[in-house]
């Protein structure tokens, strides 16, 4: 029996299961809400994507705590209730905003420690990191075998669209917006920003792969090993939504780019066989999915 978490959320939507929670159901913060579920239903398997996300407002400080007691003590709860009912398999879902902020790029799994992350998203990325952390503590003192899956940027159906949305939620916003207005969209940055754009229906094939699997416990990052940057997104979405206006960046010189990338070694040498869709395919079938299109 395989129980999944935040079935309304980005991934827990786009995932099968034979059971997903919602947070009207059970508030993962709350240790009795959560020992309830998993009495009802003793789950096999688990897959915990709930918890708080990152949103671009972060950055005034008025969130970091919330964002990250909801999920440390989220994570805690679930993995403490896995180790309770004898759950043989748990898929813990990291952030690649765990890593570092002036780490080297593509980001090695070795490199989570060796620095401290962006304050930006300060509270949100500790919460992250210490998904790694709550996975070893629980492991060395039972037998639950516990995998921290460390995603690239995540897209697709189910997302925020809006300025609370991951890249391409956002971008998708502005377009629609500025189709409406009749003006021109201004984008900060210089759109050399790189990025693993991995689409969301992806994951339920990669995620049941890594179930089944007997691996080693270290974290894993897992995304797509196609690069993108964010100019190129703009570009694929202002031709799929039909915009006629121009797409400028603020900044100009290729020097101040950010590459946040993945380093996928490690998924690839242990699953040589999965499938990533496209940048192009996922954002049509994402436009497809909103109707947009």
């Amino acid at each position: 029996m395989l129980l999944t978490t935040a079935r309304l959320g980005l991934i827990g939507s786009n995932i099968k299961s034979d059971y997903a929670i919602t947070r009207s159901e059970c508030e993962l913060s709350d240790f009795l809400q959560v020992d309830k579920i998993f009495a009802q239903y003793r789950p096999d398997s688990v897959i915990h994507v709930g918890g708080n996300l990152q949103p671009s407002y972060s950055v005034n400080g008025t969130k970091h705590s919330s964002i990250f007691l909801n999920n440390a003590l989220g994570d805690i709860n679930v993995v403490k209730a896995c180790e309770k009912y004898g759950v043989k398999k748990l898929l813990l879902v990291s952030s690649a905003s765990a890593y570092p902020e002036k780490t080297g790029y593509p980001a090695r799994e070795k490199s989570l420690y060796l620095g401290s992350v962006a304050e930006a998203h300060y509270g949100y990325g500790v919460s992250k990191r210490l998904t790694v952390d709550i996975s070893k503590i629980f492991q060395m003192s039972s037998n639950l075998r516990v995998n921290v899956l460390i995603l690239g940027n995540v897209y697709g159906p189910g997302e925020i669209i809006g300025l609370n949305g991951t890249i391409v939620g956002q971008l998708i916003s502005k377009i629609v917006s500025a189709k409406i207005s009749g003006e021109d969209i201004n984008l900060k940055g210089n759109g050399y920003d790189c990025r693993n754009f991995t689409y969301v229906k992806d994951l339920g094939d990669i995620f049941q792969r890594i179930l089944d699997a007997d691996l080693d416990l270290e974290p894993m990052n897992v995304a797509n090993t196609e690069i993108n940057s964010i100019g190129e997104v703009a570009e694929i979405l202002k031709l799929l939504l039909n915009f006629k206006g121009n797409i400028a960046f603020e900044k100009y010189d290729k020097e101040s780019n950010s590459v946040k990338t993945l380093d996928v070694t490690k998924f690839c040498k242990n699953f040589p066989q999965a499938q990533f869709t496209s940048l192009k395919s996922g954002l049509l079938d994402m436009v497809k999915s909103l109707k947009l299109a």
